[in-house]
């Protein structure tokens, strides 16, 4: 997502695009294509890949010869090897989040529950993390991660909580919402269905979000991005939020559970304290 290449294959295939895209550079010319430069994470390697295909293709359609035709043929070996270096980091970022539910159980409170989420989300890849709670209609932010930047942390919540909004002013959320899935949200600067004190103060080019249902119903909202022009966030990071919102649901009412129980065992020892007493007046009158 985010990070460098974490294994081999990972590594392996962005240097076959590397080579791919050098060979191709070499063959037609610097200025013959325009092609993407292959940067250090899969997302920017298979964008590279797709384009130096393109080209190649292009080329084979108006009669290149036999070394295009052998460099077409390679690319798409490396397009294998590529869609498998994918599904390998899919798979990883799905057992982090898996990860991360696992660690947010050990939470003892709704109040730590909904403090930790944020930082466990960071922990996923993602740069900035705002967690929301819904409560009869409005959602208000209640706790927000940007790594050691804890002033840039405040300022998300006080935009959030200062203008707080309904979901229904919200299209994009109020659809998330209705439909229970992730999203997925480009261009926000320009979209009038999104929170504008929010875009304000992060000058987001795309985030995610995903709502958390306990109990049937939706109780908050994570938002997440990764402030880059160059990478920004796509449709599988939403679903790797998606099970970490998916998760903090089912954290939420195994807490809520708990809180019940705690509630009506400090209501029951209270009953009892006073049975107590009372039946200590009678004695006391006897």
């Amino acid at each position: 997502m985010t990070e460098p290449p974490s294994s081999t294959d990972e590594a392996e295939a962005v240097v076959q695009v590397a080579e791919i895209v050098g060979r191709a550079e070499r063959t037609f010319g610097a200025g013959g294509c325009a092609l993407e430069s292959v940067g250090p994470e899969l997302r920017l390697a298979h964008r590279a890949l797709v384009r130096v295909r393109q080209v190649l293709f292009e080329r084979l359609e108006s009669g290149a010869g036999p070394h295009t035709a052998a460099l077409a043929i390679r690319a798409e070996q490396v397009g294998v090897a590529l869609k498998e270096a994918q599904l390998t980091l899919r798979q990883v970022q799905i057992e982090r989040a898996t990860a991360a539910v696992n660690r947010l159980r050990s939470a003892t409170s709704i109040a730590e529950l909904a403090e930790r989420i944020p930082a466990e989300a960071h922990r996923l890849g993602f740069s900035r993390v705002l967690f929301s709670r819904i409560r009869s209609g409005p959602w208000l932010p209640c706790s927000a991660f940007v790594g050691d930047d804890r002033d840039r942390a405040d300022e998300l919540l006080e935009a959030g909580m200062a203008n707080p909004r309904r979901l229904a002013g919200l299209p994009l959320e109020s659809d998330m919402v209705r439909t229970r899935h992730p999203i997925v949200v480009r261009q926000p600067r320009t979209n009038p269905r999104v929170h504008p004190e929010l875009i304000a103060v992060t000058d987001t080019s795309s985030y995610v979000a995903a709502p958390v249902f306990s109990g049937g119903q939706a109780i908050g909202l994570v938002h997440a991005d990764r402030p880059s022009e160059t990478t920004g966030v796509d449709e599988f990071d939403s679903e790797v939020l998606g099970e970490l919102a998916e998760g903090v649901g089912i954290a939420f009412e195994r807490n809520l559970i708990l809180e019940r129980l705690r509630s009506m065992r400090h209501a029951a020892e209270e009953y009892l304290q006073a049975t107590q007493s009372l039946a200590d007046d009678f004695t006391l009158e006897a």
